[in-house]
């Protein structure tokens, strides 16, 4: 989850670290999300 935030939001790992425990399970979230958007986008060409 770091090194997503790292690459994908400019953030350093200390950054998410640092996220109260509710945020940090919603950036999760939000990676879950896109890895599956990217999936099916993949799936579909």
């Amino acid at each position: 989850m770091a090194y997503y935030c790292f690459v994908n939001r400019n953030w350093t790992p200390s950054q998410y670290l640092e996220l109260p425990d509710r945020e940090r399970l919603l950036v999760s979230l939000f990676v879950k999300k896109e890895a599956e958007a990217r999936d099916n986008a993949l799936r579909k060409k």
